[in-house]
């Protein structure tokens, strides 16, 4: 299958190099010419134990392509990844609303080059509403209606080759049953018998992640402030208790958080666990 993926962040390097190494054609795209060129000569510009490798291994094969070139990548592609930033804003206005200046760039820089049947998929963690946004966006710029579906990540950073190829669950958003079967035969290859992909509306895939991420929070809060006290009372380490209690309550954390929910460091408190409002800042984005 042939696949664009718009953004070489930390989400699109790792989809796009896990999705090559399943055997698809992947071309990754980003505007930043210095980072493409690091990533042709396989300076890699995050951290990710075995994303190296895979990048290597990949782009020797063939499977795995960086470029700027935004048309050369989008035209030939059956699925198109939008997995750029939603930051915060900054703007006193729209303090903690997600920014999506960067999903409306990508959506206008792609929009004249989307082949008739191909189908958008937002990788970015987006608030509820912005796929059917995307959607009526996309109609806007090209004149007719386009597939846009959801599938939101759920990826550790230290162990997101391991999710990401051994998923505890595939989440896809979808409005037409083309779109289920060409994203049940990417992820084909990923899943097992007891792991399975959820399929569901893209308004509930955006609301998914937004819980899982209020979730993986909560429960590292309450790990915290009871590693603190067990801390002050007995002096070890502070991840040093055994949470959660139960064995039935560890089966809940596991399938909704994964296998470690509570790992120390950004995986465990920027970047999974970033709640931001459910809105987006002012502009096209706006509801």
């Amino acid at each position: 299958m042939k696949i664009a993926i718009i953004g070489t962040g930390y989400v699109g390097l790792v989809t796009g190099t896990c999705l090559a190494d399943s055997g698809n054609d992947v071309t990754c795209v980003d505007i930043d010419q210095a980072k493409i060129e690091r990533l042709e000569h396989g300076d890699i510009p995050i951290f990710e134990p075995g994303l190296a490798e895979l990048i290597e291994r990949n782009s020797s094969a063939g499977r795995l392509k960086f470029t700027t070139d935004t048309a050369a990548a989008v035209r030939p592609a059956q699925l198109v990844f939008i997995a750029v930033g939603t930051p915060m804003s900054d703007n006193a206005e729209d303090k903690g609303a997600a920014d999506l200046k960067y999903v409306w760039s990508a959506v206008e820089s792609f929009a004249p080059h989307l082949a008739k049947d191909a189908i958008v998929v937002i990788k970015s963690t987006v608030p509820v509403g912005t796929n059917t946004k995307v959607y009526s966006r996309l109609k806007e710029l090209t004149g007719r209606t386009c597939d846009v579906a959801s599938n939101p990540e759920f990826l550790k950073e230290g162990a997101a080759i391991n999710d990401f190829q051994y998923p505890d669950r595939v989440v896809v958003g979808v409005r037409t049953k083309e779109a289920e079967e060409d994203l049940s035969e990417l992820y084909g290859p990923f899943l097992r018998t007891d792991k399975p992909m959820l399929v569901m509306t893209p308004e509930s895939a955006e609301l998914t992640k937004y819980v899982a991420n209020a979730l993986l929070y909560t429960k590292s809060a309450a790990t915290s402030t009871t590693s603190a006290a067990g801390l002050a009372m007995t002096g070890e380490s502070a991840f040093s208790f055994s949470f959660p209690a139960s064995a039935t309550a560890e089966a809940a954390f596991r399938r909704t958080c994964g296998p470690w929910p509570t790992w120390p460091g950004r995986s465990a408190s920027s970047r999974c666990c970033w709640i931001p409002s459910m809105r987006s800042t002012t502009g096209k984005s706006a509801s």
